[in-house]
């Protein structure tokens, strides 16, 4: 059996491959949207016990994949490997790109417009699911987010201002206080 730490991966994994989104998933195993988010995004205080995992892969109907599990997560672990620190910052580049209003991109990615916000501020890590619901809703191939991370021309279109807004949120406050003093004396300067 799995371990509970990868029951929110196939959760997700399923929901993808089944396209359907949390509302829809949090009727359907009579659970409360919030709580799936939590327990998909191991957030929070909600938490996922072995028979209600069961319950609801078979709620799912997809107890036909139960074989590929350890396959998704390994794939899940293994994914392409860059630096995530700012592709919050990147999924706000591109709504922002398409003119997109945060509540009508949600809506169109089939998440709640916290939970989008979260992830575009760095607070949620962008999970590969995720990511690619958002591009395919942005009207993007999946595959094109790689370039916004990875390519040297695409990579400096993506606001420089979105990228330190999320590392300014993982700084310690003296970390922060130093990166203040540092470009307050390079506008002195100016």
């Amino acid at each position: 059996m799995e371990s509970n730490e990868s029951w929110p991966i196939i959760l997700r994994q399923i929901r993808a491959l089944k396209k359907i989104g949390v509302w829809e998933t949090a009727v359907l195993i009579g659970r409360s949207v919030g709580w799936l988010s939590e327990v998909e995004n191991s957030t929070g205080t909600a938490r996922l016990r072995e028979e209600e995992f069961n319950r609801i892969v078979t709620l799912l109907d997809a107890d036909g994949y139960r074989s590929m599990f350890k396959t998704w997560v390994a794939n899940f672990k293994n994914q392409e490997r860059h630096d995530k620190t700012y592709d919050g910052a990147i999924m706000r580049h591109i709504r922002l790109k398409k003119g997109l209003d945060l509540r009508v991109a949600a809506k169109l990615v089939g998440v709640s417009p916290g939970y989008l916000s979260r992830l575009e501020n760095g607070i949620c890590p962008v999970y590969l699911a995720v990511r690619q619901k958002i591009m395919v809703a942005y009207g993007y191939s999946p595959e094109s987010f790689k370039n916004f991370s990875t390519d040297p021309i695409k990579s400096k279109a993506v606001s420089a201002k979105h990228k330190l807004d999320i590392l300014m949120r993982k700084l310690s406050p003296a970390q922060a206080e130093a990166v203040f003093e540092f470009a307050r004396t390079l506008i002195e300067k100016e």
